[in-house]
């Protein structure tokens, strides 16, 4: 991911984000061996589950990264690309996790073909 386009702009966001976001995290989601071995090379020390996509895969988060009170705070971070990235599924997904637990959700990233208009009009539209 870091070679690809805009290597040098990635580069500058790298040690900015392990400082203000990952730090913060409990755990980070990866969809493949391969990805959590560079998201283990870029941010070191974190926590990584593997979960590959698909429909109807039921997770449980690693003891370390269960809740201890408040909200289950999840953050996704990627390009705005709403039908390319499943954003669509993950906020129906988020909306159901809504109505039996308490959950927030995040979403960070560049806008993609009028990605944040049409995610914003999706939340609005799934807020009770």
């Amino acid at each position: 991911m870091l070679q690809k386009s805009r290597a040098l702009g990635k580069r500058a966001y790298l040690p900015l984000a392990r400082r203000l976001l990952y730090s913060k995290l409990a755990a980070i989601h990866a969809l493949s061996p391969d990805e959590s071995r560079d998201v283990h090379t870029a941010l070191g020390d974190r926590s990584v589950y593997t979960v590959p996509q698909g429909g109807n895969v039921r997770v449980r988060p690693a003891p370390e990264t269960e809740r201890r009170g408040g909200p289950l705070r999840l953050v996704s971070v990627g390009r705005l690309d709403v039908f390319t990235k499943g954003l669509d599924i993950l906020l129906d997904a988020f909306a159901a996790a809504r109505a039996s637990a308490p959950v927030e959700l995040t979403v960070v990233g560049p806008d993609w073909n009028g990605g944040r208009a049409e995610l914003e009009r999706r939340a609005a539209e799934a807020r009770p």
